[in-house]
């Protein structure tokens, strides 16, 4: 049922985002997952480099489902700087067990009364089982996982919307929250990733009872029978039914 769907979506938003700023506040011969516990960079070729570099400069990458990630660059390049401009997720060209973590939230974020699609959920099975990457195509992503994880995390801390877009003065927090800073200490080499992920979440009971109701909401649209509202012909005025 789309417009139930919708209608609850937007409910778990507006909702949501009361809650939340009511705080205080080189080529390898294939791209497996890693499951040993590795140093925590790959250091790049002078090309390599220079692609991360162009990546930061230009804050755009094609194969992300949201190509432009002009909201981000400040933090992605502060992110990467913290590092050399080395690989953060991949390790010997292999993927690094935290960014699997990673990964898992992102592809499970429908659990969140969000859309894995706006965090690229279902491409990366394809990403990671790329055989024979490129140096290129490890920088591809590296930077696009570092782009997915600060948009998520950025949705469950401070909301998807800032709401003084819509002349709310209300503060969510945002300019106070370093993204960088928070994947540097607390995701790139936690043992825990996810949990720590998870901290952010508004800690409030409502959102947690709002958490409940969205599978219920979700039954509830999977057996709609497609019936639609009469469409209105005429202008109603206040009073009338």
């Amino acid at each position: 049922m789309r417009p139930l769907r919708f209608t609850f979506m937007v409910i778990f938003s507006v909702v949501a985002l009361a809650i939340v700023v009511s705080r205080h506040p080189s080529g390898v011969s294939a791209f497996i997952p890693q499951q040993a516990a590795v140093g925590s960079r790959q250091t790049l070729t002078p090309d390599g480099a220079s692609v991360l570099h162009a990546l930061a400069d230009v804050a755009r990458i094609e194969d992300l489902r949201w190509a432009s990630f002009a909201a981000y660059q400040s933090e992605f390049k502060k992110f990467y700087e913290a590092n050399g401009y080395s690989l953060v997720w991949v390790q010997n060209g292999q993927v690094r067990p935290q960014a699997l973590a990673v990964i898992g939230v992102l592809e499970n974020a429908g659990s969140r009364g969000l859309d894995p699609e706006d965090y690229d959920g279902s491409r990366w099975p394809a990403r990671i089982s790329k055989a024979n990457p490129s140096e290129r195509d490890l920088v591809l992503f590296d930077a696009e996982l570092t782009v997915s994880a600060m948009r998520y995390i950025r949705a469950v801390h401070v909301g998807r919307v800032n709401p003084k877009e819509f002349n709310f003065q209300l503060d969510n927090g945002a300019e106070q929250f370093s993204l960088a800073e928070f994947l540097q200490s607390h995701v790139a080499n936690s043992g825990d990733p996810a949990a720590e992920i998870q901290k952010l979440e508004p800690p409030f009971l409502g959102y947690r009872k709002l958490l409940a109701l969205l599978p219920v909401y979700e039954g509830y649209a999977a057996k709609d029978d497609g019936e639609k509202l009469q469409a209105t012909v005429k202008t109603l005025r206040p009073g009338q039914p």
